[in-house]
């Protein structure tokens, strides 16, 4: 087996995320590899019909533009000089938007947080680490929250 050339990273902005974006690049430094962050948006689902007509042009470009931003930061908080770091968001389901993104870059390896949820959070949220896992053609790295401490 060849050593990850194109790691994966996908992204909610969370602390897990986070632990797994440093496990991916201390791993792509030790390797040579190269970082690319991926995160996924979608419109938020409203529990009611809204009284009034909601924006949706406006909504997607400010989604779109706070999800740019929010990668943005990751790579400049987060990059490490001597491993090439790049970002993309994309519109829809993450689960979908992952097995996409890894045929767009060409990798060969995900890395991902995992909030390790059970019961109740799991049964309602699921989990898109372990989706990712199951599904996907390269191999893929879950890191919990507490791994980067």
């Amino acid at each position: 087996m060849a050593l990850p050339r194109k790691i994966l990273v996908p992204t909610d902005f969370s602390d897990a995320a986070a632990a797994a974006l440093d496990y991916a690049i201390e791993l792509a430094a030790s390797v040579g590899a190269s970082v690319h962050l991926v995160h996924c948006y979608s419109f938020p689902i409203l529990p009611f019909e809204a009284p009034y007509p909601v924006p949706h042009e406006h909504l997607a470009s400010k989604l779109e533009s706070e999800s740019r931003k929010g990668l943005a930061n990751l790579v400049l908080e987060h990059g490490r000089p001597g491993v090439e770091v790049s970002a993309s968001a994309r519109l829809g389901d993450a689960r979908t938007g992952i097995q996409e993104a890894i045929s767009d870059v060409g990798a060969d390896l995900v890395c991902m947080g995992t909030h390790g949820r059970r019961g109740l959070n799991h049964l309602f949220f699921g989990s898109v680490a372990e989706y990712t896992v199951r599904v996907s053609n390269v191999p893929t790295l879950a890191v919990r929250a507490s791994a980067s401490a």
